[in-house]
């Protein structure tokens, strides 16, 4: 996960209004697709592998559910966000989730299906979010957001 936050950083850092808007929209697609996720995660009550399967753990135990992988939904979500900003940066991020989630299988901590439902949902807000910004009155919200971190020198201006 420490990578994804990272290229969010770099992209932040880049001063580029678009690579900006990129990061701010792919962590805040995460930020939802993770909320969702902890309610989803309350109606379905599905214990870790590591509780039902006979294994020899390699990560240490968690109490909460296993549906769906917040480690899924985290990374699918920035993925697949920054699809709009950097095609090829996307499909890098895509894979490496895909690797993730099928380590965290690997590891005992998710079932295959948790990771496709956290796939499915960090894709699924990311798309929403997608559809949602060219709808009203989100791009004024946004603009208007990013004109005051302009001016606090916290984000690229229009140049």
């Amino acid at each position: 996960m420490l990578i994804f936050i990272l290229v969010l950083l770099v992209l932040w850092f880049s001063k580029k209004v678009e690579y900006q808007r990129g990061a701010f929209l792919a962590g805040l697609s995460a930020v939802i697709a993770l909320g969702i996720g902890q309610v989803i995660g309350m109606v379905i009550l599905r214990p870790r592998p590591y509780y039902t399967i006979p294994t020899h753990l390699l990560i240490g135990r968690t109490l909460d559910t296993s549906f769906p992988s917040d480690h899924a939904t985290f990374a699918f979500a920035i993925a697949a966000m920054l699809w709009q900003v950097n095609w090829r940066l996307s499909i890098a991020l895509l894979l490496l989730s895909a690797l993730m989630g099928f380590a965290r299988v690997f590891v005992g901590a998710h079932y295959p299906l948790d990771i496709l439902g956290g796939a499915a949902l960090g894709i699924g807000v990311s798309a929403g979010l997608t559809w949602l910004q060219n709808r009203d009155p989100f791009p004024r919200l946004l603009d208007g957001l990013f004109d005051i971190l302009a001016r606090l020198h916290l984000a690229a201006g229009y140049s």
